[in-house]
């Protein structure tokens, strides 16, 4: 494949090498802007998700929100469709631009429990299904 200065860039077959698994990235966020039962409750106050990932999420901050990058969230819920994980922690580890001069805020859960990572887990496996097979999507 040539580039646009003449150069060319070779592929070369990835083995099935178990180093690989320390650079392959595992983790995905998939986004949720359409999904109407899915949000955390932070401080008694419902969000829309933006994306969730197998630790953590992103959401759409509403102008009463202020947080900051290293903040600590107590107490959060999280919705996933017909399921609920209560009592997480999260930290807050960027804010981003968003639309309408709205920031997006995104949180990685601090050592959530067994049973919260297995919900959690099985949420986003399902999810991530429903984007990769888009003809099998229900709408929640």
């Amino acid at each position: 494949m040539d580039d646009n200065h003449g150069e060319s860039i070779e592929f070369q077959e990835i083995s099935n090498d178990s180093q690989l698994n320390d650079i392959v990235r595992n983790s995905f966020r998939i986004p949720l802007t359409s999904k109407k039962n899915y949000s955390v409750t932070i401080d008694n106050v419902s969000h829309s998700l933006v994306d969730i990932g197998n630790m953590g999420i992103a959401l759409e901050l509403t102008r009463d929100m202020n947080v900051m990058v290293g903040d600590r969230l107590l107490g959060c819920a999280l919705v996933l469709g017909d399921e609920t994980v209560e009592n997480l922690e999260g930290e807050v580890v960027h804010l981003s631009p968003g639309r309408d001069l709205r920031r997006i805020c995104g949180i990685r859960w601090l050592e959530p429990g067994a049973s919260a990572v297995q919900t959690i887990d099985s949420s986003v496996r399902a999810l991530r299904k429903e984007l990769l097979n888009p003809n099998d999507a229900s709408t929640e």
